[in-house]
């Protein structure tokens, strides 16, 4: 569907989707905080999977914006230092 698409709008694809993804990874912590908060123990290995999985789409959706695994280290560091 996207193959003759313009690059504007394969990004906002790319956007969208990465979104969407992160979303639903979102979604998984949060159903663990609302099973916590009722009193349940933590499903850490849940927790790890949903927190990977986010990072990937972050990763994937830096790389669409054209950044690299450098550029992204550079800029979490920066960020924090200046927290």
């Amino acid at each position: 569907a996207l193959t003759n698409a313009t690059p504007e709008a394969k990004l906002a694809f790319a956007v969208s989707h990465s979104a969407h993804h992160m979303s639903k990874s979102l979604g998984k912590i949060s159903g663990e905080c609302e099973a916590i908060d009722h009193g349940n123990i933590p499903d850490t290995k849940a927790l790890k999977e949903a927190t990977i999985k986010m990072f990937v789409s972050s990763v994937k959706l830096a790389e669409e914006l054209g950044m690299n695994a450098t550029d992204i280290c550079k800029e979490v560091l920066e960020s924090i230092k200046n927290k």
